[in-house]
C-alpha cells in the first residue's frame, strides 16, 4: 500500500473517455450542474417542483447522447419524488462518466432527506464499484457512504455498506479515505447495535464473515503513513476505537509523533491525543513498555510546558496509569529514568482538595512504592503535605484504602 503522505492529491479522473464523447459529456455536466440546484431546493423545501423528476430519469439512462437527454428532459416536468432514488441508483453504471458521477452527488444530497429506501439499491452501488471506477467517482461515493452511515446504521442496509467500506478503505487516494474514515468512525461508536443487528439477522457462519470484513489491517497501515491530511479523522477513529488496534505498535508510534508536532496543535487536540494514549495503557505490560522505549514521557512533559492550559488529570492518570499496569521492572525503569515523574504524581496529590480527585495519584503513588520501594528525594514541604492528604484519605476512604493510604504514609514518613 502506497504511504499516503508521499501521495499528491488527484482531482483528475483516471479513466479515459472517449474522445468522440467528450462534447456530449461537458453539455452533460452542465445539464447535470442545473439538475443539482433543483435537488438542492427540493430537499430544502420539500415539496417544491423542479425541472428534475423520476420520468426524465428514467428517460435519461436510455439516452444515447446529449441531444438526446436535453430534448426528453425539458420536455417533461414532474416532481422530485423518493421514487427517483431507484433511478439515480441504476445511473451510476451510465457509460458516461461524467453522469455517473454527478448521479452520485446528487444522491449525496438526498441522503439526509430520502434517504436511499431499499437494500438492493445499496448492493447496487457496491456491486458497481467493484468493477472499478474512477478516482472522482469513488470520492463522491465515499461521500455518500459516510451520509448514510449516520442515518442506516440500525437498518439491512448496515452490511452492503459494510462491503462498500472495506472496498473503498482500499483506496490509495487520501480524500476517498477520509470520508471512509469517518464513516467508519459512525460504525464503531454504534458497533454494538449493528454487530447485534448482524448476529439477530443472519446465521452465525454469516455474522463471521461480516465481523472479518472490519478492515483492521488497512486502517493500521493508514495510521502508519502519518498523512497530515487524514490526521483529524485517524485521531477520531482511534478515540472512539482503539481496542480494535492495541496489537499494533504503529499507533502508539503514530500518536507519539502526533504529540511532538505540538506546535501544530490546539490544547484540545492535545488533550484528545492524551485520551488515546491513556487508554492504550489499560492493555498491559507491553503498551508500556512500548512507551518506555520511545519516552513518551519526556514528550508529556514538553507538550504540558508549551501548553500550560492542557488538563493536569489527564497527565496524572497517564503516569498514575503507567505505574499501575507496569512490572516491578519497568517501574524500577521509569523511577530511574523519569523521577520528576513521581513529583509530579505528589504535587497532583497534594493540589487537590477533593477526595475522589486525590485517588489517581494516590494509587499511582502506592504503586511505585510497592514495586520498587524507592522514592525521589521530596522537599519538607512537599513530604509534610503529602502526608496530610494521606491522613485525610486514610479517614475517608474505605477500609481497604485507608490500609494502602496506612503502608504509603509510614512508608514516605521513615524514607530519607
Amino acid at each position: 500500500m502506497a504511504s499516503f503522505s508521499d501521495l499528491e492529491e488527484d482531482d483528475s479522473i483516471t479513466e479515459d473517455s472517449n474522445d468522440s464523447e467528450d462534447e456530449d459529456l461537458a453539455k452533460i455536466d452542465a445539464l447535470l450542474d442545473h439538475f443539482s440546484l433543483a435537488v438542492e431546493t427540493f430537499t430544502a423545501q420539500n415539496s417544491i417542483s423542479s425541472l428534475l423528476g423520476c420520468r426524465k430519469l428514467q428517460v435519461m439512462i436510455s439516452c444515447e447522447n446529449y441531444q438526446c437527454l436535453k430534448n426528453e428532459v425539458l420536455i417533461l416536468d414532474c416532481n422530485f419524488t423518493a421514487d427517483c432514488i431507484p433511478v439515480l441508483i441504476n445511473l451510476l453504471a451510465s457509460p458516461y462518466e461524467d453522469l455517473a458521477i454527478k448521479s452520485m452527488q446528487l444522491l449525496i444530497h438526498c441522503a439526509e432527506e430520502i434517504l436511499i429506501t431499499r437494500v438492493d439499491d445499496v448492493q447496487k452501488i457496491a456491486d458497481v464499484i467493484a468493477k472499478g471506477r474512477s478516482t472522482q467517482f469513488l470520492r463522491s461515493t465515499a461521500s455518500l457512504v459516510y451520509a448514510c452511515m449516520k442515518y442506516l446504521y440500525q437498518s439491512p442496509h448496515i452490511i452492503p455498506l459494510l462491503q462498500i467500506v472495506v472496498l473503498l478503505i482500499k483506496s490509495d487516494d487520501v480524500k476517498v479515505l477520509k470520508e471512509i474514515l469517518k464513516a467508519w468512525t459512525v460504525i464503531i461508536i454504534n458497533r454494538h447495535t449493528i454487530f447485534s443487528y448482524i448476529r439477530d439477522e443472519t446465521d452465525d457462519e454469516l455474522w463471521q464473515l461480516n465481523m472479518d470484513l472490519i478492515p483492521t489491517g488497512y486502517a493500521c497501515e493508514i495510521v502508519a503513513s502519518q498523512s497530515l491530511y487524514l490526521q483529524n479523522p485517524i485521531v477520531e477513529l482511534l478515540y472512539f476505537a482503539i481496542e480494535k488496534f492495541l496489537l499494533d505498535s504503529k499507533v502508539l508510534s503514530y500518536l507519539h509523533n502526533l504529540l511532538r508536532k505540538k506546535c501544530i496543535h490546539s490544547t484540545s487536540d492535545l488533550s484528545e491525543i492524551l485520551t488515546i494514549i491513556n487508554r492504550l495503557i489499560y492493555h498491559g505490560y507491553e503498551l508500556v513498555q512500548k512507551m518506555i522505549d520511545e519516552d513518551v514521557v519526556s514528550t508529556i512533559f514538553k507538550c504540558s510546558e508549551m501548553s500550560p492550559g492542557l488538563d493536569r488529570k489527564m497527565i496524572t492518570s497517564i503516569f498514575a496509569d503507567m505505574i499501575n499496569f507496569a512490572s516491578d521492572d519497568q517501574v524500577r525503569d521509569l523511577v530511574q529514568k523519569h523521577d520528576r515523574m513521581i513529583i509530579y504524581l505528589f504535587a497532583s496529590l497534594i493540589d487537590q482538595n477533593k477526595y475522589k480527585n486525590m485517588m489517581p495519584s494516590f494509587f499511582g503513588l502506592h504503586s511505585v512504592v510497592s514495586k520498587c520501594k524507592w522514592l525521589p528525594n521530596l522537599s519538607k514541604e512537599m513530604k509534610n503535605d503529602a502526608l496530610a492528604q494521606l491522613r485525610i484519605i486514610h479517614t475517608n476512604g474505605q477500609p481497604e484504602v485507608s490500609a494502602l493510604a496506612e503502608e504509603l504514609y509510614s512508608f514516605i514518613q521513615k524514607f530519607k
